[in-house]
């Protein structure tokens, strides 16, 4: 019994043992289990925290991305407002056009001058058709009369939005821009020269209508004419002319002696040959046609567009260069024997240079006579308002160039002079 004692007392002290363990395990189970509700009450703490500020990024991301799609339509409105009307992209260089105020491109502009439409019928080869030909806007078709003006601050505004462009693609921005023929000047051989080129060059045809040449030429005529003709009020014409011709003489020293071809103490005007000028007449190809409905040349063409009737231009066998200007041809230059002479042989009758633009009125006068007759009755009167010199290679016929009046106002350089027409002082 003793032994059975022992042996219970022994799995008594056994299961005790065990029981301590246990507990000890169960401590550290609930120390653990503490240590992991702290772990996750913490993590929970810390979620939350990230949660809260996941979202603060997220309200800031959302408020950056509308600025951003504010910022985009802010810039696809200002290079809408900034747009060429021509290459369709944001302004390059940007000029304005006078009067309508529209604004371009310089190359755009450059290349819609060369190459827009030919409103006449001039030679493109010639060295001022360009120049002096019409030029409209690309866009309403004003005419421009005036060269293009720069805008610096436009331009300054489309190389923010052409940057800003950039950046918001993620393209590098290259404010480099192609080489303009010309140099410093951009229009040349576009629009009419500077004020001192076109100051050298009135200069030059001054002083050059105005030379011994033309006094001889008046002289020779003088003589011509006497010889074919015995017309007492010729004659007085005559005599009219070598007077004129004495007295552009005399003026003419008066000028080189004061060195100033704006001062005219004596009052009387100065004249010099006219410049190229643009058709005057505006008219469709459709009315460019003869009565016989006949396939027309390039001169005639010309001329049509440049005020000369038909009838006009078949009576006095009319031709037309850009160098020359409108030219008619007539078997005398007394007014009181014009007559129509179709089958005297052109290169023998005399030429009488019109300019470039005639004012014909065709309702009245469609085969030009009154106007021709006009034009010889001013020659006679008034001869310092013409250039007669031989006509080259034609013996007995003669050359009248009409001359314009150089107009300058008192206090006025000569390179704000103008030029105007015979039949405008009337």
């Amino acid at each position: 019994m003793s032994a059975e004692f022992e042996r219970l007392k022994t799995e008594i002290e056994v299961l005790k043992k065990t029981v301590h363990d246990q507990k000890k395990i169960v401590k550290k189970q609930i120390k653990r289990n503490e240590e992991l509700r702290n772990d996750a009450a913490a993590g929970i703490t810390r979620l939350a925290e990230r949660d809260a500020e996941l979202v603060q990024k997220y309200d800031e991301t959302r408020r950056l991305k509308d600025k951003c799609e504010k910022f985009e339509s802010t810039i696809a409105s200002l290079s809408s407002l900034l747009q060429c009307q021509i290459c369709m992209d944001v302004l390059h260089k940007p000029f304005v056009l006078s009067p309508c105020g529209h604004v371009f491109c310089l190359l755009c502009l450059r290349e819609w001058f060369r190459k827009a439409p030919m409103s006449g019928y001039g030679d493109p080869e010639y060295s001022h058709y360009l120049v002096h030909r019409r030029k409209s806007c690309p866009y309403c078709r004003a005419t421009i009369v005036h060269r293009p003006i720069p805008l610096f601050l436009v331009k300054a505004a489309t190389q923010v939005v052409t940057k800003a462009k950039a950046e918001l693609d993620g393209a590098t921005y290259c404010p480099d821009s192609p080489a303009i023929d010309g140099g410093d000047d951009p229009w040349r051989g576009i629009f009419t020269s500077s004020e001192e080129e076109e100051l050298r060059d009135l200069s030059s045809e001054l002083s050059s209508s105005y030379d011994s040449d033309y006094v001889n030429s008046l002289a020779n005529y003088a003589a011509g004419v006497l010889t074919r003709f015995s017309h007492s009020s010729l004659n007085h014409e005559l005599e009219s002319i070598s007077d004129s011709a004495s007295e552009s003489v005399g003026n003419v020293e008066d000028e080189e002696d004061e060195d100033s071809i704006g001062d005219h103490s004596n009052g009387e005007d100065t004249y010099v040959r006219p410049r190229w000028q643009p058709p005057s007449t505006l008219i469709g190809l459709s009315d460019l046609h003869n009565e016989d409905g006949d396939n027309l040349t390039l001169s005639q063409r010309c001329l049509l567009l440049r005020g000369c009737p038909w009838q006009m231009i078949q009576r006095f066998r009319m031709s037309y260069t850009d160098a020359e200007g409108i030219v008619a041809h007539v078997s005398h230059l007394n007014s009181m024997m014009l007559r129509e002479n179709p089958t005297s042989d052109v290169d023998r009758m005399n030429r009488v240079f019109l300019g470039w633009n005639v004012d014909v009125d065709e309702t009245v006068d469609r085969h030009g006579t009154t106007y021709m007759r006009r034009a010889l009755e001013d020659l006679a009167d008034h001869p310092e308002r013409w250039e007669v010199r031989p006509r080259p290679h034609a013996h007995g016929a003669y050359d009248a160039i009409r001359l314009v009046r150089l107009i300058v106002a008192e206090g006025d350089h000569v390179g704000d002079s103008y030029l105007e027409d015979w039949h405008h002082e009337e």
